[in-house]
């Protein structure tokens, strides 16, 4: 018997192995009380025939001369990205120019504009992107934002990534309004030909790199040095990979800051994968990595194309990247709607449950079937058109789907295209996801991940199929953007692309776009890392486990900025995304009730539509649906035209000095929208804000319409304890938190909801252990009729007008009330 050894996939040598090997024996360790299965051991050699790929429609951009579009080479052309300059960031003024002017052996491009005065200065004389320093004119200097910076090679033996050993200037020259500085560069003994191009828009220095031959390993940003102060600020949402995400670079004074940051360009990118590393350090502050170029199966790496954008800006909304994809067409379904995936069981209980939650009036929701809808077991779970057998199949599914909708919901079933099983009736070796080494990759438990090349031509096919059955009109494609790009990189020499992120990028996109299509009805995803897709995706679970916003800042301009104008991302993920998946809401109802008010106020701070949560019964339930849903809906379709940050007095501040000095960091935020809307939430764990018209207690949170007066919403303290209530045209809701409180239209000692209707009634529903309950109906009486769950009437209810609000006494197995206006 030998020891076991690594795994090795057909077509992959083992390391010490000649071209004879003798298999001796292999252990296995039962560690579980279980019952393992064994069949015959196959070894054989793998057969890998040329592939042939269905042309997709061309990028949105054009491609540097001579890049590979892997299979984005048919006709037509993909709506995004939706601009030539993609990334580029927004300047905020109008009122600028720009300049290329030589001064000796230096280019110097100039921006000019009422806000100030910025040079980047080129002296080529490295051949490194040190060559490069950038000066906010007024101060404190210039200074070199990326010192060490550049191209760096692969040695043959492959052990390291090294710069240039030398360079040699070929040509510098100015052509039009760029400077183009072309080097020879050796290392060992190699040689390759560089090329750097650099130009100005708005403040961004945009460079361009090339460089043929497949010796560059990585970009590397490198580092500021020169800089005063400098402190790094991480931004929720905007990742990168799994040790870390880019960080804005503060220098200077609180008072007198200035902001650096620098990305690739993902749409342009023909790397392998991107890289982060932010810190400060003696030598200088990092603030990001860049790309890296791994080997195909073939062993050759693609050629280097790679647009770098750097930014340097007083104003921090300047540096922060734009999306480049079109908005989404159904923010209008996606923005009044609240979001629940559910773990499909046994239909007639789902349907159940289903049909008691619409019986509150909670049928403002888009709801998804997860995996389990196309599954009883631990058979495929993607790549289907038959629903689950045990589950009533097809037939079922048509049914259940067609009841679902009738209730008022938005309803759709899990798909999506990138977890790969073998026993799936699709499988084909051939569609599996190499990784560079050869191997396939692996992806969810028991699946391989599926080429993306194949992923955009398979769901082409399924997803019709699928509507054609089901008539859905949403649906829930799952993984997508959880993964970075580069993570499902396909490296497969055989397929057009290898070895490129940006070939799964645009798959997976197509994919998405196709996907909204099918269902006439908005798609969804999982979420952590979509900013790349927002727009693409209608929306996605708002998670962001590493930033750890239960405890870190909440820094809300990149995501209400950027992400919030294009689709409508939901909750703050679920629950255990937020606070993680063992701990959730909690396991005592005090417990819950603090988590959840900050998962509620979170969602709110960075403009989320709803989550529906299921945990801790239906109080909870109850409770983030109609504290949030109105909310959410009156600015799921407006921008954020003010965002401030409280310091330690109350004073409101911008979102620069509120960055610079550190006062975001107490998350105590007020947004004000397109539409007047105004919400101020209380982020800070543990301190009371007394804003204008309320007091805040942690995680507290008050919604104002300042224009049309249609909408009244909060959560704050009342009479010394916590209290939420929300005024709305479609209901009221309030929640005395298990003490008597009187608010504007409405008592109650616990949950109440008051549902309008158009016929001038009201339907009053307690919730849980409220007993006490009055509503407003304009100082008018009320007659009552008690409804049960079923809606069916059962009696009337007595009634009583006291200090201008009409209080029902319980009747016997009521669910709701409809009150009727008595005559004058």
């Amino acid at each position: 018997m030998v020891a076991p050894t690594k795994n090795h996939r057909p077509g992959q040598k083992p390391h010490g192995v000649g071209h004879v090997a003798k298999f001796i024996s292999q252990k296995v360790q039962n560690k579980n009380d279980r019952t393992l299965y064994f069949d015959n051991l196959v070894v054989y050699q793998e057969q890998l025939p040329s592939l042939e790929f269905d042309p997709r429609p061309k990028r949105g951009i054009e491609p540097f001369p001579g890049q590979t579009v892997g299979t984005n080479t048919g006709p037509g052309r993909l709506p995004f990205p939706t601009r030539e300059e993609t990334i580029l960031p927004d300047n905020l003024t109008t009122e600028f120019k720009i300049g290329l002017e030589k001064s000796g052996d230096t280019f110097e491009f100039h921006y000019r504009g009422n806000d100030g005065r910025l040079v980047y200065r080129y002296k080529p004389a490295t051949g490194t992107l040190g060559d490069v320093t950038a000066e906010w004119v007024g101060g404190s200097g210039p200074f070199q934002p990326m010192a060490d910076g550049g191209v760096y090679f692969v040695l043959k033996d492959k052990s390291k990534h090294i710069p240039p050993e030398k360079t040699k200037l070929l040509r510098c020259e100015q052509i039009g309004d760029t400077v183009v500085s072309t080097w020879q560069c050796s290392f060992g003994e190699q040689t390759a030909e560089l090329t750097y191009t650099f130009r100005l828009w708005q403040k961004s220095l945009v460079v361009d790199v090339k460089c043929i031959g497949g010796g560059v390993g990585e970009v590397r940003f490198g580092r500021a040095v020169g800089v005063d102060n400098p402190r790094l600020v991480t931004l929720p949402y905007l990742t990168g990979d799994w040790r870390g995400r880019p960080a804005v670079l503060v220098t200077g004074k609180p008072d007198n800051p200035l902001f650096v940051f620098a990305l690739v360009d993902h749409t342009r990118s023909n790397a392998s994968l991107l890289w982060v590393k932010n810190a400060v350090e003696e030598d200088g502050a990092t603030y990001n990595g860049g790309s890296r170029y791994l080997p195909k199966t073939d062993g050759r790496r693609n050629d280097c194309f790679e647009r770098l954008f750097l930014t340097v800006s007083p104003r921090f909304e300047e540096v922060l990247p734009n999306v480049p994809n079109p908005k989404s067409p159904w923010m209008h379904v996606a923005g009044e709607r609240v979001w629940r995936s559910h773990g499909a069981r046994n239909r007639e209980r789902d349907y159940d449950f289903w049909k008691s939650v619409a019986r509150y009036g909670m049928t403002k929701m888009v709801i998804t079937d997860h995996e389990s809808g196309w599954r009883d077991g631990e058979e495929s779970f993607t790549m289907r058109t038959r629903a689950a057998p045990g589950k009533g199949g097809d037939q079922g599914q048509a049914d259940y789907a067609r009841k679902i909708r009738a209730l008022g919901f938005r309803y759709g079933i899990y798909n999506q295209y990138v977890d790969y099983a073998p026993v799936n009736e699709h499988w084909d070796e051939d569609c599996v996801t190499r990784l560079s080494n050869g191997d396939w990759q692996r992806a969810w438990r028991r699946c391989y991940s599926l080429k993306p090349a194949r992923a955009v031509e398979l769901e082409a096919k399924l997803a019709p199929v699928i509507q054609e059955k089901f008539q859905l009109d949403t649906a829930y494609c799952d993984v997508h953007t959880c993964v970075t790009p580069w993570q499902r990189c396909d490296f497969d020499a055989r397929v057009p692309g290898a070895g490129t992120f940006a070939a799964t990028f645009y798959s997976y996109g197509e994919i998405m776009l196709h996907q909204k299509k099918t269902w006439n009805g908005p798609v969804y995803s999982e979420g952590n890392n979509h900013w790349y897709y927002c727009g693409l995706t209608d929306g996605n679970y708002a998670q962001d486990q590493r930033a750890r916003l239960p405890e870190n800042p909440w820094l809300v301009d990149f995501d209400l900025r950027k992400l919030h104008p294009l689709c409508c991302n939901f909750g703050m993920g679920a629950p255990n995304m937020f606070f993680g998946r063992k701990e959730r809401l909690g396991s005592t109802p005090e417990v819950q009730e603090a988590r959840l008010d900050r998962f509620l106020a979170a969602t709110l701070a960075f403009g989320h539509t709803g989550f529906l949560v299921r945990q801790g019964g239906i109080t909870n339930t109850v409770r983030s649906y109609f504290s949030l849903q109105q909310v959410h809906a009156r600015y799921a379709q407006e921008i954020a035209t003010d965002i401030r940050y409280a310091d330690e007095h109350g004073k409101l501040l911008d979102t620069s000095a509120a960055v610079a000095g550190g006062a975001f960091r107490r998350s105590q935020i007020a947004t004000i929208y397109s539409n007047g809307l105004k919400v101020v939430v209380n982020g800070h764990p543990t301190e009371t804000w007394k804003v204008a018209d309320a007091i805040l207690p942690p995680n507290g949170w008050v919604v104002s319409d300042t224009k049309e007066g249609k909408l009244v919403a909060w959560s704050k303290l009342v009479d010394g304890h916590r209290a939420d209530y929300v005024d709305s045209p479609a209901y009221i809701y309030a929640n005395g938190r298990g003490r008597f409180t009187r608010f504007d239209k409405a008592a109650c000692d616990g949950q109440m909801i008051v549902h309008k209707h158009a016929d001038g009634t009201v339907e009053v529903i307690p919730v849980g252990k409220c007993s006490s309950f009055g509503v407003s109906l304009d100082g008018r009486t009320a007659t009552a009729v008690a409804l049960d769950k079923e809606n069916k009437p059962i009696g009337p209810a007595e009634t009583r007008l006291s200090r201008g609000l009409v209080y029902v006494t319980p009747a016997p197995k009521a669910f709701s009330y409809i009150l009727t206006f008595s005559p004058p």
